[in-house]
């Protein structure tokens, strides 16, 4: 908290005021002293930091299903898995005919995994794709009806979602990001 409101404070008052969006990560701090000392701006949490919490729980339940199977396994069989798994994370279109069939595959044998798999592709697509913040919040109320209706339990990310949802819904107004930031960060 010091440090973001030290950092914030080398601003003079015009500036801050002048200052219309900032993008922050759902953490504890960035989010209340921007608030506070930013009072004209409009807070966006940042697209990545949204999926970062959504693709954790998709990893978890991704385990949880996917425990028993594997156990099942023989030692080249888990490999072969292992490498299905990263087909699994990647975006469909750009995966290779033998790539979707062997994935398709795995559906047959674990069907929830392929209803967790439509519930990721679909959650990316909607920040791919909503227009606005409006049909972003109706499809992102679907996806919740829809990962319930299967099974999932996405409790975890809907109750993050429902915490920043003003911030996380603020990104469709302008599909504001921070990457370049996080990148150099990450570096």
């Amino acid at each position: 908290t010091v440090a973001a409101k030290k950092c914030l404070g080398k601003l003079t008052p015009l500036q801050r005021a002048a200052v219309q969006t900032h993008r922050v990560d759902m953490g504890k701090v960035y989010g209340p002293v921007c608030n506070d000392l930013l009072p004209g701006s409009r807070m966006i949490v940042d697209r990545f930091h949204v999926a970062k919490q959504f693709n954790d729980v998709v990893d978890d339940l991704r385990k949880k299903i996917t425990r028993k199977y594997k156990a099942i396994l023989s030692k080249a069989e888990r490999k072969r898995f292992r490498s299905l798994m990263w087909e699994f994370r990647r975006d469909p279109k750009d995966l290779k005919p033998e790539e979707q069939k062997a994935l398709e595959g795995l559906f047959a044998k674990l069907p929830v995994l392929k209803d967790l798999y439509d519930v990721r592709v679909r959650f990316k697509e909607i920040f791919d794709t909503a227009p606005d913040r409006a049909t972003a919040e109706e499809q992102l109320a679907e996806l919740l009806a829809r990962s319930e209706s299967v099974g999932l339990d996405f409790s975890k990310f809907w109750t993050t979602y429902e915490n920043w949802k003003t911030g996380i819904l603020n990104y469709f107004d302008g599909r504001y990001t921070s990457a370049a930031v996080e990148g150099i960060n990450n570096k």
